[in-house]
C-alpha cells in the first residue's frame, strides 16, 4: 500500500478507529494509505487540518464514498448497513 500524499511505502491507516467500529475493519472505505511519516502527522492532528493541508486527503474521501456535511462540518462515511 503506498501513501496516498507522498507516494512511499505506506501502512493501512483506519479512518474511523477499529476499536470504536469493530465492523469497519476490513471495509476499503476506512482504510487508507499513509506513510508512517504522514501517519504519525494524522494522529496529531484533525481529520478536517489533514483535508485542508492536503488536496490528496480530499480526493481520496471523495472517490471513496465518503461525504461532506455541512451541519457537521466534516465528512461523514457511505452508509454500510
Amino acid at each position: 500500500m503506498k501513501c496516498i500524499i507522498c507516494g512511499n511505502k505506506g501502512e493501512g491507516h483506519h479512518v474511523l478507529t477499529q476499536k470504536a467500529y469493530p465492523e469497519l475493519r476490513e471495509k476499503k472505505f476506512n482504510i487508507m494509505g499513509l506513510c508512517r511519516q504522514h501517519h504519525s502527522e494524522w494522529h496529531n492532528s484533525t481529520m478536517m487540518d489533514m483535508i485542508g493541508h492536503y488536496f490528496a486527503v480530499k480526493v481520496w474521501f471523495q472517490n471513496n464514498g465518503w461525504t461532506y456535511c455541512d451541519v457537521k462540518k466534516k465528512f461523514v462515511p457511505p452508509s454500510y448497513s
